[in-house]
């Protein structure tokens, strides 16, 4: 057990009165031979027995006034009470700041339509849009009037050799044909055409295309007649796209006509091709009118 110091003064002073009614109180515990605590003797006997013998009390005075002590436990809560008057009314606030935008109304229904207005003035032209898709084909239209003639396509390719066929005795083959007037100073590049038939012996000899093809293998005689005017004229025989015989003349008096001829043997296998052709377009006087002729001839001498 700790041991305290001695109290001194004021504090001794109430120490002894609270030591002498310690004391009081068990010794009346003790006459009454009652070994009860003192809480069971009573508050009433226990001041009377002070004042008959004279205990601290009779001669008390009252202290000096003692520290605040701690705050006790809240209470419990107690009853609401009644409701108050309606206050007068405040002052308006401040305007607040805007609301959040609220959502679509439904859709209202739709009014009636209102009077047509006058006719607003023309626009400028918009930009060209994209171009739309391929439409489908239309109802095919008729025949267009007939173009004229076009120039006459270059000599297709030689076709493949046929089988040799049976032993025949050998049909004549010879052609000769001159120059129409509308056909006068003919373009370069292609066969000259001939359509002034005078003869053609087997079909041999082409007027549409100005060629001819050998029926059969063999010698042949080719000859040409040529009136040229108003300037002079290259041109040449070919066989196969080949040149074989060039052809040439001086240039022709004003109002004037020179003749050129020529002729040659060739030896050709069967299909082969033969065509006369100007070469140039400056040296083109290749003519033929109602007073004299351009003419080209040819035959198969004889056969292989």
């Amino acid at each position: 057990k700790k041991n305290l110091p001695e109290p001194t003064g004021q504090l001794a002073r109430h120490t002894g009165e609270m030591r002498s009614l310690i004391d009081a109180r068990q010794e009346l515990t003790g006459q009454s031979g009652n070994s009860r605590g003192m809480a069971d003797v009573g508050e009433p006997a226990f001041h009377t027995w002070l004042q008959e013998h004279g205990g601290p009390n009779s001669s008390y005075t009252k202290g000096d006034k003692g520290d605040k002590g701690e705050a006790g436990s809240p209470g419990p809560i107690g009853l609401q009470g009644l409701k108050g008057d309606k206050g007068d009314c405040g002052e308006p606030g401040p305007k607040g700041d805007p609301g959040v935008k609220g959502d679509h109304g439904e859709k209202g229904e739709r009014g009636q339509a209102g009077e047509k207005g006058a006719q607003g003035l023309d626009g400028a032209p918009g930009i060209q849009g994209l171009p739309g898709m391929k439409g489908d084909p239309g109802v095919q239209g008729g025949d267009g009037i007939r173009g004229e003639q076009g120039l006459a396509g270059l000599p297709g390719r030689k076709g493949e050799k046929g089988q040799k066929g049976d032993c025949n005795p050998v049909e004549a083959i010879a052609f000769s044909a001159g120059l129409q007037k509308k056909r006068s100073f003919p373009l370069p590049g292609s066969p000259v055409r001939f359509e002034k038939i005078f003869l053609n012996e087997n079909e041999a000899y082409h007027a549409e295309t100005g060629i001819f093809t050998a029926n059969t293998g063999g010698i042949y005689f080719f000859n040409y007649h040529l009136s040229v005017s108003s300037r002079s004229l290259r041109a040449a025989l070919f066989h196969n796209g080949q040149r074989i015989l060039q052809v040439s003349s001086a240039r022709a008096l004003p109002q004037g006509v020179t003749q050129v001829s020529g002729s040659t043997l060739v030896q050709l296998s069967e299909d082969d091709e033969i065509w006369l052709q100007v070469l140039n377009v400056s040296q083109n006087g290749l003519m033929a009118d109602e007073t004299t002729d351009s003419i080209f001839s040819g035959f198969l001498l004889y056969p292989e």
